[in-house]
């Protein structure tokens, strides 16, 4: 059996008044306080000579910019190869806006800072863990913003991290949904209902809980109205089934029992089904080439006309206020290939982590679980770049706002998706 030791810590970040907001169409919305809520957490796991480094910011993206500063601080301070270092944005939409070094490249050294300290405490707390994996069912919250009946993902991805006193070192929480409860008349530093999401699973079960976005490019929250209050509602409505599963994987391999009063001892009872985990880290990170899409949009004219006067207008905003863009890699070139990374974290031969840039539409991790029977997946989106939506290439013949914001060409998904297979393929 192969030890795993584990840690994690959170750091706030250090953020002004008056920076631009990020996630809409807006010109002109600026944080009005100094930021006191927004934070950044990371998750070290160590195990059988590999180690990953998992950190999530309360961020629009993990730009690629902020990722090669991350993991270079990492590197030097750590000696922990960059291939290992995941970093998530939450996809909060009352986050900074300029997160590019193209853009900000002060504030991108700062988020950098915090980042590396949040790491570096998490390492100071490494201890023995055993890594319980399962799922949630019925997260209710989230619903299809492209076709109101279409597939939406209602499950959310679980991993505990349990010292073996007992307590809890870390929790992570894997779904997808956009945290858009706040709308783009909010003008303060927020996490959206993933705020009280994570503070209610850390109340719960102690530990540092992280939230890694999922493949929410087409996923809004049901919500009532636009406030704070609201964005508590949602956050408690995603945690109760999040909280059941947790409590299940905690039991896990415990021999629950019930104390049975007429025979006077305790009797067994079904075991939780959670899933142990025990291999190696293993990491591999593959760079794929895609072709930057055209602003002519070739490939749209059987779209329906409101579809496409969406789409016009986007690519109209693209042309004349690029800062509204800011928080995305290589808006300014519009000519060229892309480099997308794709990322793979693996512990032992049934836990894997799949870290996609940008805006992931769900279809994307149904194609990825489908080419994976047998293992559980956390398909995690707004990590390590941030080149914007990634559609599918059915998705393009119908236009819309994230076919009409997406700089890929039709077919990135698909290339993307076949080169994290091939990554897993066992012949590699």
């Amino acid at each position: 059996m192969t030890a795993v030791h584990a840690g994690a810590a959170s750091r706030v970040l250090h953020l002004d008044a008056g920076l631009p907001l990020s996630g809409y169409v807006v010109e002109h919305r600026n944080a009005e306080d100094p930021n006191e809520i927004l934070d950044v957490r990371a998750l070290v796991i160590e195990s059988g000579g590999g180690t990953t480094v998992i950190v999530s910011y309360d961020l629009l993206y993990g730009s690629e910019s902020l990722t090669t500063q991350l993991r270079e601080l990492i590197r030097v301070a750590h000696g922990i190869d960059g291939t290992g270092v995941l970093v998530n944005g939450t996809h909060t939409h009352c986050s900074p806006r300029d997160t590019t070094a193209r853009v900000n490249p002060e504030l991108v050294s700062s988020l950098a800072a915090s980042g590396l300290e949040a790491v570096t405490a998490a390492l100071a707390s490494l201890a023995p863990v055993r890594v319980v994996s399962g799922a949630a069912h019925g997260i209710g919250i989230g619903q299809n913003r492209r076709e109101p009946d279409g597939a939406v993902d209602d499950s959310a991805q679980l991993v505990v991290l349990q010292r073996l006193d007992g307590s809890v070192a870390a929790t992570v929480v894997n779904l997808a949904c956009h945290p858009v409860v706040l709308d783009d008349e909010t003008t303060v530093y927020h996490p959206d209902f993933v705020g009280t999401l994570r503070s209610l699973v850390e109340q719960a079960y102690g530990g540092t809980c992280l939230f890694l976005q999922g493949f929410a490019g087409d996923t809004n929250p049901i919500v009532t109205e636009h406030t704070i209050r609201e964005t508590r509602r949602v956050g408690a409505r995603a945690a109760a089934p999040i909280l059941a599963g947790f409590a299940e994987l905690l039991a896990t391999d415990r021999n629950p029992t019930v104390y049975n009063l007429s025979l006077g001892r305790e009797v067994a009872v079904a075991q939780p089904s959670g899933t142990i985990h025990t291999g190696p880290i293993r990491c591999s990170s593959v760079l794929v080439t895609a072709a930057q899409r055209s602003l002519d949009r070739p490939e749209r004219p059987e779209a329906a006309d409101e579809a496409r006067r969406i789409e016009e207008w986007i690519t109209a905003l693209y042309r004349v206020q690029d800062p509204i863009f800011n928080s995305m890699d290589m808006l300014a070139e519009y000519r060229g290939d892309l480099q997308l990374e794709v990322q793979s974290i693996a512990l032992g031969d049934e836990l894997l982590i799949i870290a996609f840039p940008g805006e992931p539409l769900g279809e994307v991790r149904r194609q990825i679980i489908a080419g994976l029977p047998g293992r559980q997946v956390l398909t995690v989106g707004y990590s390590n770049g941030s080149p914007g939506y990634i559609p599918y290439r059915a998705a393009y013949a119908h236009s819309g706002y994230e076919v009409g914001c997406s700089t890929v060409a039709p077919g990135t998904a698909e290339r993307l998706v076949a080169a994290c297979l091939e990554a897993q393929s066992p012949t590699r």
